[in-house]
């Protein structure tokens, strides 16, 4: 088992990731974290229960082609580690969305598909 980093920041960034009655804005400087955010956010808007998104609704900007290309491709690359089920990732929202290993895999299958 891999030893966890805590950030100092870690609350914001779980709030960033999970608060669903409002927009989100991520300032931060270079390297600081701000794809993996967006991408955890997008994450949980298509796995969250109840009331999963579609990839279709959700809208990311960013100030780049760089970085919206970056994001597409962690975001991707996430969504086919769901598929595999062989990830503690998948833990994360078995535990926090109450749904099963196959829930999160289907729902991370159609967001790829579409």
């Amino acid at each position: 088992m891999s030893d966890v980093l805590t950030l100092a920041d870690s609350q914001d960034r779980f709030l960033a990731e999970t608060t669903w009655d409002r927009n989100v804005v991520v300032v931060a400087g270079a390297g600081t974290g701000k794809t993996t955010i967006l991408v955890n956010r997008i994450l949980n808007l298509l796995l969250r229960e109840p009331n999963p998104l579609a990839i279709t609704e959700i809208v990311a900007l960013t100030f780049t082609n760089k970085a919206a290309t970056e994001m597409k491709q962690r975001l991707r690359a996430q969504l086919l580690r769901l598929t595999e089920q062989a990830d503690d990732m998948i833990d994360i929202f078995r535990t926090r969305y109450h749904l099963s290993a196959e829930q999160v895999g289907e729902r991370a299958r159609t967001a790829l598909e579409q």
